[in-house]
């Protein structure tokens, strides 16, 4: 056993330990409780899925040395607020970065779209709902996505996905073509309307609930940004293709609702530019970050989502003139070293 794993069972048993004396000081239980693993993420999280009674709770097991707790408690209140079903919170502990909170049950998002037309075309309607609820998310206090944030979020790509993963030696000719692009991706991201974003709002982190509401996770990293960023994360899903057509007639009523609820009036072809270039930006990232869970943290699962990604920014990319030359690089240099998605 690594001292990762060794780690790991400390702090399960701990878990443990924490949520067994909880439960005996509130009266719901006394016997031994028992607890099964839901997932890990992609950071250092973990959940498990335990009872107080009879009712089911999910665990988060977030190291106090690697993840802190009260971004996620912050953010999950405000949310609440504002009419989102993100998970009510039972009890935590922030010295040990343990929370109960409550189980949303086991009917991802991700499953619901995969159903008939129908069933998808509900489970988008509650998505694009839970988006403009988003306005009404207090943001006081909240981290903004500067332009050093963005930049270094997009640098993961060149470090992690070519260099680490492909094994890209990266000559002048690239850096001359990447430091323009990523210039005109930062101003663009700027350039929009800002309000909250969650941050990975995406097909694995939404829950259909059994009152067909749309229940919430993983927000702990929500800053204030641009506008399009939590829509190109759902519509251009890392995890999922969804066909053009009913990608515009969402972000169509995306944009609907937008300007109908606030004082910002654009062209359509602006947001559809922003939406675009906020695309590009985040599947930079996530290439990066995709290549860095399966070299760092050996969980090779995400490597099979870099094709999808790398067919997200392409389809960007060979539609716009000022990324023309990356076009060319990517297609010489890139594109014979990785297939495209299934």
């Amino acid at each position: 056993m690594n001292r990762s794993d060794q780690a790991n069972d400390s702090r399960l048993g701990a878990l443990k330990y924490w949520i067994q004396v909880e439960s005996v000081r509130k009266h719901l239980v006394s016997n031994e409780i028992s607890i099964e693993k839901v997932s890990d993420d992609a950071s250092f999280r973990r959940y498990f899925r335990s009872w107080l009674g009879e009712m089911p709770v999910v665990l988060m097991d977030a190291p106090p040395d690697k993840e802190t707790i009260a971004e996620f408690l912050m953010v999950d209140e405000r949310l609440r607020a504002a009419g989102i079903h993100a998970p009510t919170i039972y009890d935590f502990d922030q010295r040990q970065g343990f929370i109960a909170m409550e189980d949303l049950g086991a009917h991802q998002f991700a499953h619901a779209i995969r159903g008939t037309t129908a069933e998808r075309d509900r489970a988008l309607h509650l998505a694009l709902d839970v988006l403009g609820r988003f306005r009404l998310v207090d943001t006081d206090g909240l981290p903004r996505y500067t332009r050093d944030k963005l930049r270094d979020e997009m640098q993961l790509f060149p470090d992690w996905f070519l260099s680490k993963h492909l094994g890209l030696s990266l000559g002048s000719e690239f850096w001359e073509i990447w430091q323009p692009l990523t210039d005109q991706l930062i101003d663009s991201a700027l350039g929009q309307p800002q309000g909250f974003v969650h941050r990975d709002f995406h097909s694995r982190n939404l829950m259909v609930l059994d009152d067909a509401e749309l229940g919430v996770l993983d927000f702990q990293d929500a800053v204030v940004g641009p506008a399009t960023y939590d829509a190109v994360s759902l519509l251009r899903d890392c995890y999922i293709t969804y066909d053009d057509e009913a990608v515009d007639r969402w972000f169509n009523q995306f944009v609907d609702r937008f300007q109908s609820e606030t004082q910002a009036r654009y062209e359509l072809s602006e947001w559809w530019q922003w939406l675009d270039w906020m695309g590009f930006q985040r599947h930079l990232k996530c290439a990066g970050i995709f290549s860095r869970l399966a070299i760092r943290d050996h969980k090779l699962g995400y490597l099979k989502d870099i094709p999808r990604v790398l067919d997200h920014i392409m389809a960007v990319a060979c539609r716009y003139e000022p990324f023309s030359s990356f076009t060319q690089w990517f297609e010489a240099d890139v594109r014979p070293l990785v297939p495209r998605s299934p």
